[in-house]
C-alpha cells in the first residue's frame, strides 16, 4: 500500500481512485491509515468477503488466518480490465 500512497498525486490526477480493504480490526486498521494513507481503507474483511472475489485464504501454522492479496483493476463502468491474485509477496500490481 506504501507503493501506491507514494504515487497518490499523479495516480489523483489521472482520475484514479484506490480502494483498499483489510482483515484487521477497526483499531489495527487506524493504525495503518493514520498518518500512512490517504485513500479508503476498509477492515473487517472475512472469508465470506475472500471467496466472494475469488480471492485464497491462508493459515498460518499458530491458526492465525488472512487473505492473500488480490488486486484489481476496474473501469468507470465497472468492468474488470485486470486482476492479480497472490499467493505470495511476488506479482502484484505497481502503481507505475
Amino acid at each position: 500500500m506504501a507503493a501506491w500512497e507514494q504515487n497518490i498525486e499523479e495516480l489523483t490526477s489521472l482520475g484514479v481512485s484506490i480502494f483498499a480493504i483489510s482483515v484487521d480490526s477497526l483499531e489495527d486498521t487506524k493504525n495503518i491509515v493514520s498518518p500512512h494513507l490517504s485513500f479508503n481503507l476498509a477492515y473487517g474483511a472475512t472469508h465470506e468477503d475472500a471467496n466472494a472475489i475469488g480471492a485464497w485464504w491462508s493459515a498460518e501454522g499458530d491458526g492465525r488466518q488472512y487473505i492473500q492479496p488480490s488486486e484489481f483493476i476496474i473501469n468507470r463502468g465497472g468492468i474488470v480490465l485486470g486482476s492479480m491474485y497472490a499467493s505470495g509477496p511476488i506479482g502484484r500490481f505497481s502503481p507505475r
